[in-house]
C-alpha cells in the first residue's frame, strides 16, 4: 500500500470520527500524531521517535489543563516500564525482538494523552486487533500460520487506531 493511500485512509477514518464526535481541538494534534505514527510503523516497522514525544509532551500539557497531570504521567511510565518489561522478557526467551522499543516510547506518548486506565483500553482493543489481524492472515494464508518471525505485524497502527478510539469516546 503507498504512503499517501496509507495517509489518506488513516485521515479519513479520524477526520470522520472526528466530525461525528466533535471533539476538542487538540484532539487534531493528537489525531496527527497517531497517523504519523501509524503509517511510519506500518511502512517500516518503526516509529519515529518524534512522534512518540511530541505525543508524550502534548499529552501532558492537555493533562495539565484539564488536571489530571499526575495520573497520566503515572500511566506514562508505568505502562513504558511495562511494554519495556514484556519486550524484554520477549527477547530474553524467543530469540529476536516481539515488541520493539519504538512500541515502548508511543504506550508512554499514548498513556500521558488517555492516562493510566484509558491506556487499559487501548492496549485490550489493540491486542485484540492485532490477534485477529494474524488469524485473518493465517485464513487468507490457506490456514497456514507461518510463525511469529514469519508473520510479523506492526503493533503501533493497532495502538493508534485504539488510542484514537479511547480518547474520542473519554474511556479513561
Amino acid at each position: 500500500m503507498s504512503r499517501p493511500v496509507l495517509i489518506l485512509l488513516h485521515g479519513v477514518v479520524y477526520a470522520g470520527a472526528f466530525a461525528v464526535l466533535q471533539g476538542p481541538w487538540f484532539s487534531v494534534v493528537l489525531g496527527a500524531c497517531l497517523i504519523w505514527a501509524s503509517v511510519v510503523d506500518f511502512e517500516r516497522f518503526e516509529i519515529p521517535d518524534l512522534a512518540s514525544l511530541f505525543l508524550f509532551v502534548t499529552g501532558l500539557a492537555v493533562a495539565y489543563g484539564a488536571g489530571v497531570l499526575v495520573w497520566h504521567v503515572a500511566g506514562a511510565v508505568l505502562w513504558a516500564a511495562l511494554f519495556w518489561a514484556v519486550a524484554a522478557f520477549y527477547r530474553r526467551y524467543r530469540g529476536w525482538d516481539g515488541l520493539g522499543f519504538g512500541d515502548v516510547k508511543l504506550i508512554a506518548g499514548i498513556a500521558a494523552w488517555v492516562g493510566f486506565y484509558g491506556t487499559i483500553w487501548v492496549v485490550f482493543a489493540a491486542a485484540i486487533a492485532g490477534i485477529g489481524m494474524l488469524l485473518i492472515n493465517a485464513v487468507l494464508k490457506g490456514g497456514q500460520f507461518q510463525g511469529s518471525q514469519q508473520s510479523a505485524v506492526a503493533f503501533g497502527p493497532f495502538l493508534c487506531f485504539s488510542a484514537w478510539a479511547v480518547w474520542l469516546t473519554g474511556v479513561s
